[in-house]
């Protein structure tokens, strides 16, 4: 399931991490370089709205993996005659 072509929000906050790590080229640096790194107070402010977008896809995607959990296991118990 692709999240980014059913779920138009999911989309849209997919889409404002993209642009956020080309206009704040520091975000992929904190996330996945080493070394220290200081930032702005600008650069600060964004990495924690990138995060909290992370974060609120990443509830979207589990909330898809228990839905469709649900949709499997219902389609078993069907099958083996259970329901």
């Amino acid at each position: 399931l692709n999240l980014r072509e059913t779920d138009d929000d999911y989309a849209k906050m997919w889409n404002e991490t993209v642009e956020m790590g080309k206009l704040f080229p520091v975000i992929p640096q904190v996330l996945e370089g080493d070394g220290a790194i200081s930032l702005t107070a600008e650069e600060h402010a964004e990495l924690l709205r990138y995060i909290g977008l992370e974060q609120d896809m990443a509830n979207i995607e589990r909330r898809q993996i228990y839905i469709r959990g649900h949709r499997d296991c219902f389609s078993y118990l069907k099958m083996i005659g259970a329901v």
